[in-house]
């Protein structure tokens, strides 16, 4: 079925909802152990790959700012913007960001945000698997900067596949992990040239504590054997940069 360029996400209601009740979201509070481990070592992964010290970053769904602000704090970058179709994200956002100029944060929509300017770097963390249309959002995307970080959910993984069917919380949100090969397809464009992948992570956001240490120990070697990281890792990433800006 085709869907109409009008059509919003159901799950940005309940991402309305959370941001409201919770003054952020279930994955941001630091409550939430194995989230805050999991997290942090996409964190550290994206902030690795994407080299933000100095430069103007996008932040593209940026939810409650939480990840947007360790792009000042740990990244250290020159100024970042983010956006959100969530009205009650972005008002958490402003509220946690109240005392700093350089950062901005707007309400926008994935699909046709367009700001004034042209960015050094923008920031997918988490956003392309809650979408209907990520191949038509990648394009716009790729208009916002001149080199893209994208992180999501791995596909391949099947315990992953398996938490979005039973689990509610990914049912309400409407999680729907894509394989990274098709995610692939759709950035290595005429418009785009893929720089490099990677895979991270064995923690599961929403896992008792003894297990989520217990993944972390092994985490490491997971990560470093090929088969094993595209099956068994939560996370994946690829950078990619837009050929038209350049």
């Amino acid at each position: 079925m085709k869907i109409s360029q009008t059509t919003k996400e159901k799950n940005i209601s309940n991402f309305n909802h959370d941001a409201k009740n919770l003054q952020g979201y279930v994955y941001t509070s630091p409550e939430n152990s194995s989230a805050f481990i999991a997290n942090d070592h996409i964190t550290e992964t994206i902030l690795d790959l994407a080299q933000v010290k100095g430069k103007t970053v996008i932040d593209v769904g940026c939810g409650d700012g939480t990840y947007s602000l360790e792009l000042l704090q740990k990244g250290r970058a020159k100024f970042v913007l983010g956006f959100d179709p969530s009205t009650n994200a972005i008002k958490s956002a402003k509220v946690k960001s109240r005392h700093l100029s350089n950062i901005s944060f707007a309400v926008g929509n994935v699909y046709t945000f367009s700001p004034h300017q042209k960015f050094d770097i923008a920031i997918v963390r988490g956003v392309l698997h809650h979408l209907y249309q990520p191949e038509k959002a990648l394009v716009q995307i790729a208009s916002l900067a001149y080199k893209v970080v994208l992180a999501d959910p791995n596909g391949y993984n099947l315990l992953l596949k398996i938490i979005e069917k039973v689990s509610k919380y990914h049912r309400d949100h409407e999680e729907k992990s894509y394989p990274p090969h098709l995610i692939d397809r759709w950035i290595n464009t005429d418009s785009n040239s893929i720089i490099t992948r990677k895979y991270t992570g064995t923690v599961p956001f929403f896992c008792p504590l003894s297990i989520s240490y217990w993944l972390k120990r092994v985490e490491p070697y997971i990560e470093n054997t090929p088969v094993l990281r595209q099956l068994l890792c939560g996370s994946y990433y690829v950078v990619f940069r837009s050929n038209s800006l350049w």
